[in-house]
């Protein structure tokens, strides 16, 4: 019964190659686009370059390898109309509550000499607009999610929801490579694996990132204030706190209400810890008894620990070279 449960899943070790491969196409294509002027068209094509390499690299990888697309594209349930309104609550909450936390993080690392920051696209007419939001919210939720929703998480579901789900978290946060994304996108990245360990469908997960992207696009230019809440006075802090709060409030009650409408009751979470995450396996793909891998995995501790080796140096970069 376990070999036939586990037959066909995607290992550990598929993952990583996968993922592996996806990086050596980024940074080839990230070389060839350095040729381009310094401006608005480099930073479109630094974020088109990663999600070109997220978008193809894994599906071609799967094809090759003959692993059915369907688990890193899982649709086995079907959108329902109140769980998909409820991604806006959930995305909304979930960006208020980790602004103090993605702020704090910040002012953290400017006392160590550090001054992380995220280049964002001009936003300078209709064109530009157009292209940042392809490049920046529409691409990412497609490559990133069929990457870390779909690959990994498929990867890692043997290991348990609640591990699956931080793992995906991790290697999403860490794959940034910027100090400046790591909280945020882990908290987020963790969201992102439960929509899709929930209800079988990587849609949720593909929706909410586009939202989270969009709100990241474009909340400066809507809120001007907002992009002053990153220097360190008294009103700010007090600030961050209330949106902390008021998002936890919003994206809680949300989470909760998702997996009342979006799981079907034979599958339904009964038992919830802090993270909202099922103690038990009860959601699709992961009620199945699936066999437990024995001893440690090489392929994830290496991995892991090559992207944290690589995030610090690319934090440090700016410090080596002055």
């Amino acid at each position: 019964m376990k070999d036939t449960v586990n037959k066909n899943l995607i290992t550990s070790k598929e993952a990583t190659f996968s993922y592996g491969l996806s990086l050596v196409v980024m940074l080839v294509l990230s070389v060839l686009s350095a040729a381009i002027p310094e401006g608005n068209a480099q930073v479109l094509a630094s974020y088109a370059c990663a999600q070109i390499a997220f978008l193809t690299v894994p599906l071609i990888y799967l094809k090759a390898k003959k692993i059915p697309l369907s688990l890193a594209l899982p649709t086995e349930r079907k959108l329902k109309v109140v769980p998909l309104l409820l991604l806006i609550p959930i995305t909304i909450g979930a960006f208020m509550q980790n602004t103090l936390l993605a702020v704090a993080f910040g002012w953290l690392m400017e006392a160590l000499g550090l001054t992380p920051s995220v280049a964002m696209p001009s936003l300078d007419g209709a064109l530009n607009i157009i292209l940042a939001i392809v490049v920046v919210a529409i691409m990412p939720a497609l490559g990133e999610e069929i990457t870390y929703r779909g690959i990994m998480l498929s990867a890692y579901k043997n290991k348990g929801l609640f591990k699956a789900c931080l793992l995906s978290g991790l290697i999403f946060s860490l794959s940034h490579f910027n100090p400046a994304q790591l909280v945020h996108q882990f908290i987020l990245g963790v969201i992102l694996a439960y929509l899709v360990a929930s209800t079988g469908n990587i849609w949720y997960a593909i929706i909410t990132h586009f939202i989270n992207n969009l709100l990241a696009l474009f909340v400066g230019e809507i809120i001007p204030a907002y992009n002053s809440l990153s220097t360190l006075t008294a009103s700010n802090v007090i600030i961050l706190l209330v949106l902390c709060v008021a998002g936890a409030v919003i994206l809680i009650p949300s989470l909760i209400a998702f997996t009342k409408f979006a799981i079907k009751e034979e599958l339904a979470v009964k038992n919830h810890n802090l993270f909202l995450l099922p103690i038990k396996n009860k959601a699709p793909n992961w009620h199945l008894n699936l066999q437990k891998e024995k001893g440690v995995d090489y392929y994830l501790v290496g991995l892991i620990s090559f992207m944290v080796i690589l995030s610090i140096l690319t934090a440090l970069t700016p410090l080596i070279l002055v």
